[in-house]
């Protein structure tokens, strides 16, 4: 069975919070925030794929949370969920990355399939790092193959040198003995 990708909800206001907790709970494993710094805690202790981020709440602002996220692990997918777009702010959004937009009051379908797109994005961006990461690892574990019989065979011909040595040395004493004579 596979895993429920991870939806937390950021918003101060418990109407459209508990809206979207209630819209995405069937399809996500569903974590809610009622502001910014929790929201961050929460990225900091488990993984999370997609935020959905409200742009007004007390404390941090949304594009503050959005930054603070994308510092944490840049892979969240971050939707903005707002009532007061604007073109400043779209900007800034597009500057941190955000995933898309999506205005106050939402149309529901639009918004789990936004939902739906960002999380199918986060998991083929972590599938393709995973690949990426077993592929260095094998390229490594070839390089210190490749290292490895190269050091045995420096290691033969340091014992081959070894004993040519050893033998000559026994030898050197006898021959100098016997010059004496």
């Amino acid at each position: 069975m596979e895993e429920l990708s991870t939806v937390l909800v950021v918003d101060d206001e418990i109407g459209p919070r508990e809206s979207l907790r209630a819209i995405l709970k069937p399809d996500y494993q569903v974590l809610v925030a009622t502001e910014g710094e929790q929201a961050v805690r929460f990225v900091e202790q488990q993984p999370v794929d997609v935020v959905l981020l409200d742009l007004r709440m007390p404390g941090l602002s949304g594009m503050q949370v959005l930054e603070k996220i994308k510092t944490i692990d840049p892979s969240i997918e971050v939707i903005v969920v707002t009532g007061y777009a604007s073109y400043e702010t779209v900007l800034e959004g597009l500057r941190f990355h955000a995933f898309d937009y999506i205005p106050k009051p939402f149309n529901i379908p639009h918004l789990r399939e936004i939902v739906k797109r960002a999380a199918a994005q986060r998991h083929v961006l972590l599938q393709r790092t995973k690949e990426i990461a077993e592929q260095q690892f094998r390229d490594l574990l070839q390089d210190l193959d490749s290292i490895s019989h190269s050091l045995q065979k420096s290691l033969q011909t340091l014992n081959h040198v070894s004993r040519t040595l050893q033998a000559n040395y026994t030898t050197l004493p006898n021959a100098s003995s016997e010059e004496a004579l």
